[in-house]
């Protein structure tokens, strides 16, 4: 009778267990498939002016109901979404915060744009600020949270469910775990990404220099002719790599506005054709953002690709 009974506790233990756990994922789910598990034309609504006290958080109801919209294949930033007023059917990135690229090209965890990204977790989208470098997540402010009221399809927690669960998630904690958890997936896939994957990656950075050139990105015809797939293959050269060998942290300085603090004993891959990363110093009563100083680094011109770069050899 005795042993019956410590094994209904513990199964009643577990049960509990999982009932408190149960409204957050338990395990990472990319962005892209999280949002179209619930289904494009999903309605959310958000809170502003939020306010996180006594493990409760509140906030001001924005009563604009906004639809879920998908934009695939989008030539500068590969898959990406957007909100739409259900009224006025106004098309709104995030509603209207700018252009978002996922951080990942298969598996991003969010999707972010100049310091700000959004991270949608079971039932509610997070507009996040202070995002220095969304490959390096140190620091983030929640700023909106938009809650899934209809989900098109699937059980996913919603309406009154994901208000409650708005007021009483520890969104800090959740999303933390979140980005750590994805950062291990996220270097799983990009070691085994397909050639496909691959020139997918090349053809998204040549869109973007064309459009910052004010040329036309080309498309799918041209890459997958003979032509575009020899420009592939000139390309696609080994990444160029940068090794922590000093007994103290590097701070870098490198593409348009990204910061990456590289530890001792630490590396990091650069594209050989990925422009010049600088060292960087810590700016004033600021432990998170840093200014470039004008020790080169990388001189990333598509020369000598594929090497192993020892930060003490080029440090001064």
């Amino acid at each position: 009778m005795l042993n019956q009974m410590k094994k209904l506790i513990r199964l009643f233990s577990a049960f509990a267990l999982v009932i408190s756990t149960g409204n957050v994922q338990s395990q990472a789910v990319d962005q892209f498939t999280a949002l179209q598990s619930i289904g494009e034309g999903s309605v959310f609504q958000s809170y502003w002016g939020l306010q996180f006290e006594g493990g409760k958080t509140s906030g001001q109801l924005d009563k604009t109901k906004r639809e879920l919209k998908f934009e695939l294949d989008v030539p500068e930033r590969g898959n990406a979404f957007k909100m739409v007023d259900q009224v006025t059917k106004k098309e709104e990135i995030n509603s209207g915060f700018g252009w978002l690229e996922g951080n990942h090209l298969t598996k991003p965890s969010l999707y972010s744009g100049n310091q700000h990204a959004f991270a949608y977790i079971n039932g509610l989208m997070y507009y996040l600020k202070g995002i220095k470098d969304p490959q390096n997540i140190t620091s983030f402010q929640i700023e909106r949270i938009y809650v899934l009221m209809t989900p098109i399809k699937g059980d996913h927690l919603s309406g009154k469910n994901a208000v409650k669960e708005m007021k009483t998630r520890d969104h800090e904690a959740v999303l933390k775990k979140y980005f750590s958890d994805m950062k291990v997936i996220q270097q799983q896939a990009t070691e085994n990404f397909t050639e496909e994957e691959k020139n997918k990656l090349l053809m998204i950075e040549q869109a973007k220099k064309d459009k910052k050139a004010g040329n036309q990105a080309k498309n799918a015809a041209y890459w997958n002719s003979e032509e575009g797939q020899r420009k592939l293959s000139e390309m696609r050269q080994p990444d160029v790599i940068l090794v922590n060998d000093t007994p103290a942290p590097l701070y870098l300085c490198h593409g348009s506005g990204a910061y990456t603090e590289l530890k001792p004993g630490e590396k990091k891959s650069f594209s050989c054709l990925g422009g010049k990363v600088y060292r960087g110093t810590l700016r004033a009563n600021n432990s998170s953002q840093y200014d470039a100083t004008s020790n080169l680094l990388l001189d990333l011109d598509g020369k000598s690709c594929g090497r192993v770069v020892n930060a003490s050899t080029v440090v001064r």
